[in-house]
């Protein structure tokens, strides 16, 4: 938006509104970009917040756009303009010292339709981020239960092959059965009781 203050007054507001497609099919409308940051507290953009609450079908958000541009005033001799921002969502100016001229509002058109594929392009990029950042979390996860599973095979190894020396070099017969009361195991010291 800041390449924009130029063309339509420095003391201008501004917000992105990025259309949503829910799995319902419904649209919805949120804020991904507002200069200044406080226009959260200006009564005309909660105004067009209002304006862009609801949901909207299929039907209603084709009927509203139709409608776009969609100027009209607020208090204290603002008045806004919803633009269409083309694959994207929403552009509201707020200007404090009335509306934009029909030839500005001209203007701004083909720089719409920029705005709307650069900002498609940076959220592609943050969902980029975001999915790098969570196979990087996978894999650090996966490193640590790699290293946890080493340490304990490791563990159970050297537990094993003190047992198996404890096992073979006992002096009395040692025996390990099944709950059946099978013989699997017997330990060599038993050769020295049946040798003769």
């Amino acid at each position: 938006c800041g390449g924009l203050q130029p063309l339509v007054g420095e003391h201008t507001a501004s917000a992105i509104l990025h259309l949503k497609k829910r799995s319902d099919n419904i649209f919805v409308f949120r804020k991904v970009y507002a200069t200044p940051k406080k226009i959260q507290e200006n009564g005309v953009y909660l105004k067009i917040l209002d304006l862009l609450s609801p949901t909207f079908n299929e039907g209603q958000l084709n009927s509203f756009k139709k409608k776009l541009p969609l100027i009209g005033s607020g208090h204290e001799n603002e008045s806004y303009h919803l633009l269409d921002l083309p694959g994207f969502g929403m552009l509201l100016l707020i200007r404090p010292e009335g509306e934009l001229s029909t030839q500005i509002i001209k203007s701004i058109s083909p720089l719409n339709a920029k705005l709307a594929v650069a900002c498609n392009a940076c959220l592609q990029n943050r969902e980029l981020k975001k999915a790098h950042k969570q196979a990087v979390d996978i894999n650090r996860e996966l490193r640590q239960k790699t290293l946890e599973l080493e340490k304990s095979q490791n563990a159970l190894s050297e537990s094993e092959k003190k047992y198996r020396t404890i096992f073979e070099n006992v002096q009395d017969v040692f025996y390990q059965t099944d709950l059946q009361g099978n013989i699997l195991e017997i330990s060599p010291s038993i050769s020295r009781y049946t040798e003769n």
